[in-house]
């Protein structure tokens, strides 16, 4: 059966500005698994399923361009916590637009936005999941597929350092707790990256966001797992050192292994798990977690190792080579 049905309603290019604020309207709901085919400013205009290939290229999204284009003049910005593309394209304004239309597959896409300003045109994609993209540069055209991650990676990690930002955490012998904890969890990153996961991190050493913010990025992406990076403190002795983890049911087997790891790396004690819930993201979403205490930033000796890049760079491998082994194993069977 033929599908059809309009790309963008016909408010969504009347308001058009100098100003990015100006940004268009959102463009009509679409039925799943259909195809979005072209919408023009002033018009609305729907062609045949069968008439995809002719309009452009099948499942991707086309933002027409005008002759002499460089590919080097576009720049696509991933905003995942904001489940946003944006593309930037330098030397195209609005009245191009106005006379060649967007079309192609919406699908994926909540809603299209698109501003003008100094030069630079801004094509705003909204999605309806935290998404990465695709994209073919053909001179004339450039095209953009929406993807799920879920559809992508084999899994979806969320980091946490515990404390990012302006929030310093413990600051001990002149050592700042999120020195350690976002240092890790950057390196932990980049090292499950490598693998087929999709790594996000709730916050930054410069950005920080509050525990609930942090949680409503986990269930967004729709983690399949939340590491939480931590140092513990015990002002008490300042004696009390080693690695220790707490985690939710089902996942002690992985945490005895984290813990395990990193003490042998690390030449640290084994504190093993604490049957408890650490404060932080954990208390704010259901997402399956890991909460890692790395040391003791209150041990002056342990302190000083963490704070050092070695010892950074060998827990977060540890971490790493954790938990590929226990996807694997769950893979396996």
């Amino acid at each position: 059966m033929k599908k059809r049905f309009s790309l963008i309603n016909t408010a969504l290019f009347l308001v058009m500005s100098l100003s990015f604020a100006a940004a268009l309207t959102r463009s009509p709901e679409a039925a799943p698994e259909t195809h979005a085919v072209r919408g023009v400013f002033n018009r609305i205009e729907t062609i045949e399923a069968e008439e995809i290939e002719e309009a452009g290229k099948s499942g991707f999204f086309r933002i027409p361009l005008p002759d002499g284009i460089p590919e080097e003049s576009i720049k696509v910005t991933e905003e995942p916590f904001n489940k946003k593309l944006i593309i930037e394209i330098q030397g195209v304004d609005d009245v191009f637009f106005k006379n060649n239309a967007f079309s192609g597959d919406i699908s994926g896409i909540a809603d299209v936005k698109y501003g003008y300003s100094g030069g630079v045109s801004t094509v705003e994609l909204d999605t309806e999941e935290v998404s990465v993209y695709e994209s073919e540069f053909t001179g004339d055209s450039f095209y953009i597929r929406v993807n799920d991650i879920h559809d992508v990676y084999e899994k979806v990690i969320a980091i946490d350092a515990g404390h990012c930002g302006e929030d310093t955490g413990s600051v001990v012998y002149g050592i700042e707790e999120k020195k350690i904890t976002c240092s890790v969890a950057e390196k932990l990153k980049d090292k499950l990256s490598s693998e087929n996961y999709y790594v996000i991190l709730t916050a930054s050493e410069e950005e920080n966001r509050s525990e609930e913010e942090r949680a409503e990025i986990v269930d967004s992406c729709r983690a399949d797992l939340l590491i939480t990076v931590h140092t513990g403190a015990d002002p008490d002795t300042r004696v009390t050192n080693g690695v220790e983890a707490g985690c939710s049911n089902g996942l002690r087997d992985l945490c005895k292994q984290i813990t395990r790891r990193i003490s042998k790396a690390c030449s640290e004690k084994d504190l093993g798990i604490k049957d408890v819930r650490y404060p932080g993201v954990t208390k704010f979403t259901k997402v399956p977690f890991v909460s890692l205490k790395l040391g003791y930033i209150t041990n002056r000796n342990e302190a000083e190792k963490m704070n050092g890049g070695d010892y950074q760079e060998e827990a977060a491998e540890a971490i790493k080579e954790a938990v590929t082994e226990w996807f694997d194993a769950e893979k396996n069977g």
